[in-house]
């Protein structure tokens, strides 16, 4: 096939924020991990696949299997912007999550 270029489970950007290695974000829709600390501005790899411990909201609770939603800053149980799904159970205080990536955001219909 000649018109293939990559698996595209990891990509490159330039993000406007700094980002820190292993922190979620999005790059347009699409849910990202930073693969290293990146200044702003900076071209970094982020990977859109994958398994990963995030941070996420300490006041919610989350069973394996619930959708994660990303507030900007954390994974959440409720929200807008769907970005995957939590692998294990979340409990109450607890500052981060297990939570797959689907690869595309997905915001609820109106």
């Amino acid at each position: 096939m000649q018109n293939f270029v990559q698996k595209g489970d990891t990509l490159t950007f330039t993000n406007s924020k700094a980002v820190a290695s292993g922190q979620l974000v999005l790059i347009g829709s699409l849910p990202c991990v930073a693969c290293a600390n990146y200044p702003a501005g900076i071209e970094g790899e982020y990977r859109t696949e994958g398994v990963y411990d995030v941070t996420a909201v300490a006041a919610d609770i989350a069973s394996a299997g619930d959708r994660a939603y990303f507030n900007g800053t954390a994974v959440s149980a409720t929200g807008t912007t769907a970005i995957g799904i939590f692998v294990l159970d979340k409990a109450k205080t607890a500052t981060t999550a297990r939570v797959r990536l689907d690869g595309v955001s997905v915001a609820p219909a109106a």
